[in-house]
Protein backbone atom coordinates (compact mmCIF):
# COMPACT_ATOMS: atom_id res chain seq x y z
CA UNK A 1 0.00 0.00 0.00
CA UNK A 2 2.78 2.42 0.86
CA UNK A 3 4.51 1.69 -2.41
CA UNK A 4 1.34 2.49 -4.33
CA UNK A 5 0.89 5.76 -2.49
CA UNK A 6 4.48 6.73 -3.21
CA UNK A 7 4.07 5.77 -6.82
CA UNK A 8 0.90 7.83 -7.18
CA UNK A 9 2.54 10.78 -5.48
CA UNK A 10 5.55 10.44 -7.74
CA UNK A 11 3.31 10.30 -10.81
CA UNK A 12 1.41 13.38 -9.65
CA UNK A 13 4.59 15.36 -9.05
CA UNK A 14 5.96 14.16 -12.39
CA UNK A 15 2.77 15.33 -14.09
CA UNK A 16 2.97 18.70 -12.36
CA UNK A 17 6.61 19.03 -13.35
CA UNK A 18 5.80 18.05 -16.95
CA UNK A 19 3.06 20.68 -17.08
CA UNK A 20 5.44 23.25 -15.59
CA UNK A 21 8.08 22.38 -18.19
CA UNK A 22 5.54 22.61 -21.01
CA UNK A 23 4.24 26.00 -19.85
CA UNK A 24 7.79 27.33 -19.58
CA UNK A 25 8.59 25.95 -23.04
CA UNK A 26 5.52 27.67 -24.54
CA UNK A 27 6.51 30.92 -22.84
CA UNK A 28 10.06 30.54 -24.17
CA UNK A 29 8.77 29.97 -27.70
CA UNK A 30 6.49 33.00 -27.43
CA UNK A 31 9.24 35.25 -26.08
CA UNK A 32 12.23 33.94 -28.02
CA UNK A 33 11.05 32.17 -31.21
CA UNK A 34 14.58 31.95 -32.63
CA UNK A 35 16.18 30.40 -29.52
CA UNK A 36 16.11 26.86 -28.13
CA UNK A 37 13.31 26.70 -25.50
CA UNK A 38 15.18 24.00 -23.54
CA UNK A 39 17.81 26.55 -22.52
CA UNK A 40 15.15 28.91 -21.16
CA UNK A 41 13.33 26.09 -19.33
CA UNK A 42 16.56 24.83 -17.76
CA UNK A 43 17.50 28.33 -16.58
CA UNK A 44 14.06 28.99 -15.09
CA UNK A 45 13.91 25.61 -13.32
CA UNK A 46 17.41 26.15 -11.89
CA UNK A 47 16.35 29.60 -10.64
CA UNK A 48 13.20 28.12 -9.08
CA UNK A 49 15.27 25.41 -7.39
CA UNK A 50 17.69 27.99 -5.97
CA UNK A 51 14.80 30.12 -4.69
CA UNK A 52 13.17 27.11 -3.04
CA UNK A 53 16.45 26.13 -1.38
CA UNK A 54 16.92 29.68 -0.09
CA UNK A 55 13.38 29.64 1.29
CA UNK A 56 14.03 26.38 3.15
CA UNK A 57 17.23 27.76 4.67
CA UNK A 58 15.44 30.92 5.78
CA UNK A 59 12.60 28.91 7.29
CA UNK A 60 15.06 26.64 9.13
CA UNK A 61 17.00 29.60 10.56
CA UNK A 62 13.84 31.35 11.78
CA UNK A 63 12.65 28.14 13.46
CA UNK A 64 15.96 27.79 15.33
CA UNK A 65 15.81 31.45 16.45
CA UNK A 66 12.25 31.02 17.76
CA UNK A 67 13.24 27.93 19.74
CA UNK A 68 16.15 29.82 21.32
CA UNK A 69 13.86 32.72 22.24
CA UNK A 70 11.33 30.36 23.80
CA UNK A 71 14.09 28.75 25.85
CA UNK A 72 15.26 32.16 27.05
CA UNK A 73 11.74 33.24 27.96
CA UNK A 74 11.18 30.08 30.02
CA UNK A 75 14.25 30.93 32.08
CA UNK A 76 12.98 34.41 32.89
CA UNK A 77 10.83 35.04 35.98
CA UNK A 78 7.72 36.22 34.10
CA UNK A 79 5.05 33.65 33.41
CA UNK A 80 5.59 32.08 29.98
CA UNK A 81 2.02 32.59 28.72
CA UNK A 82 2.02 36.27 29.56
CA UNK A 83 5.46 36.70 28.09
CA UNK A 84 4.40 35.05 24.85
CA UNK A 85 1.33 37.28 24.54
CA UNK A 86 3.30 40.46 24.97
CA UNK A 87 5.90 39.25 22.54
CA UNK A 88 3.28 38.37 19.92
CA UNK A 89 1.56 41.75 20.24
CA UNK A 90 4.85 43.65 19.94
CA UNK A 91 6.01 41.75 16.87
CA UNK A 92 4.87 42.73 13.43
CA UNK A 93 2.47 40.27 11.88
CA UNK A 94 4.29 37.73 9.78
CA UNK A 95 3.75 38.06 6.07
CA UNK A 96 1.96 35.15 4.56
CA UNK A 97 3.98 33.49 1.85
CA UNK A 98 2.55 34.02 -1.62
CA UNK A 99 0.37 31.18 -2.70
CA UNK A 100 0.79 29.21 -5.86
CA UNK A 101 -2.30 30.94 -7.30
CA UNK A 102 -0.79 34.36 -6.69
CA UNK A 103 2.46 33.20 -8.30
CA UNK A 104 0.56 31.81 -11.26
CA UNK A 105 -1.44 35.05 -11.59
CA UNK A 106 1.76 37.10 -11.46
CA UNK A 107 3.36 34.87 -14.09
CA UNK A 108 0.26 35.20 -16.27
CA UNK A 109 0.39 39.00 -15.97
CA UNK A 110 4.08 39.02 -16.84
CA UNK A 111 3.48 36.67 -19.74
CA UNK A 112 0.61 38.83 -20.99
CA UNK A 113 2.84 41.92 -20.79
CA UNK A 114 5.62 40.13 -22.63
CA UNK A 115 3.15 38.93 -25.26
CA UNK A 116 2.00 42.52 -25.74
CA UNK A 117 5.61 43.57 -26.22
CA UNK A 118 6.16 40.75 -28.72
CA UNK A 119 2.98 41.72 -30.60
CA UNK A 120 4.05 45.36 -30.68
CA UNK A 121 7.46 44.35 -32.02
CA UNK A 122 5.88 42.11 -34.65
CA UNK A 123 3.55 44.94 -35.66
CA UNK A 124 6.52 47.33 -35.92
CA UNK A 125 8.41 44.77 -38.01
CA UNK A 126 5.36 44.31 -40.23
CA UNK A 127 5.06 48.07 -40.60
CA UNK A 128 8.73 48.38 -41.51
CA UNK A 129 8.30 45.47 -43.93
CA UNK A 130 5.37 47.22 -45.58
CA UNK A 131 7.39 50.45 -45.75
CA UNK A 132 10.30 48.55 -47.29
CA UNK A 133 7.93 47.00 -49.83
CA UNK A 134 6.54 50.44 -50.71
CA UNK A 135 10.09 51.80 -51.10
CA UNK A 136 10.96 48.80 -53.27
CA UNK A 137 7.91 49.43 -55.50
CA UNK A 138 8.77 53.12 -55.74
CA UNK A 139 12.38 52.29 -56.64
CA UNK A 140 11.15 49.83 -59.27
CA UNK A 141 8.85 52.49 -60.76
CA UNK A 142 11.73 54.99 -60.81
CA UNK A 143 13.97 52.38 -62.42
CA UNK A 144 11.38 51.77 -65.13
CA UNK A 145 11.00 55.51 -65.63
CA UNK A 146 14.78 55.89 -65.94
CA UNK A 147 14.81 52.99 -68.41
CA UNK A 148 12.08 54.71 -70.47
CA UNK A 149 14.11 57.96 -70.46
CA UNK A 150 17.19 56.02 -71.50
CA UNK A 151 15.26 54.48 -74.42
CA UNK A 152 14.01 57.94 -75.41
CA UNK A 153 17.56 59.31 -75.30
CA UNK A 154 18.77 56.35 -77.37
CA UNK A 155 15.98 56.90 -79.92
CA UNK A 156 16.82 60.61 -80.04
CA UNK A 157 20.50 59.78 -80.52
CA UNK A 158 19.63 57.42 -83.40
CA UNK A 159 17.43 60.12 -84.92
CA UNK A 160 20.19 62.74 -84.60
CA UNK A 161 22.66 60.29 -86.15
CA UNK A 162 20.25 59.66 -89.04
CA UNK A 163 19.83 63.42 -89.55
CA UNK A 164 23.59 63.88 -89.43
CA UNK A 165 24.04 61.16 -92.06
CA UNK A 166 21.32 62.75 -94.21
CA UNK A 167 22.91 66.19 -93.79
CA UNK A 168 26.28 64.74 -94.76
CA UNK A 169 24.75 63.07 -97.79
CA UNK A 170 22.98 66.30 -98.81
CA UNK A 171 26.21 68.26 -98.31
CA UNK A 172 28.06 65.84 -100.59
CA UNK A 173 25.22 66.08 -103.12
CA UNK A 174 25.37 69.90 -103.00
CA UNK A 175 29.14 69.79 -103.38
CA UNK A 176 28.81 67.43 -106.36
CA UNK A 177 26.14 69.62 -107.96
CA UNK A 178 28.23 72.72 -107.39
CA UNK A 179 31.20 70.98 -108.96
CA UNK A 180 29.14 69.98 -112.00
CA UNK A 181 27.49 73.41 -112.18
CA UNK A 182 30.80 75.16 -111.77
CA UNK A 183 32.10 73.73 -115.04
CA UNK A 184 29.41 75.35 -117.15
CA UNK A 185 28.18 78.12 -114.92
CA UNK A 186 28.87 81.77 -115.54
CA UNK A 187 30.82 83.68 -113.01
CA UNK A 188 28.22 86.49 -113.12
CA UNK A 189 24.52 85.96 -112.80
CA UNK A 190 22.23 86.67 -115.67
CA UNK A 191 20.47 90.03 -115.58
CA UNK A 192 17.28 90.28 -117.53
Amino acid sequence: YNKKVRQLGSQTSDLAETIRYRLLAEKAIALFPDKNPKDYVAARMAAAGAAAAAGKKRKRSTTVNEEEEEGASAEETAPPLRRRRTRSTNEAPAKTPPTADADADELRRQLAGQRNVVLALREALGRSGRDAEAYRREAEAQRQEIEAHRREVEAHRVEVEAQRCQTERLRREVARLQAEDGQCARSRPYYW
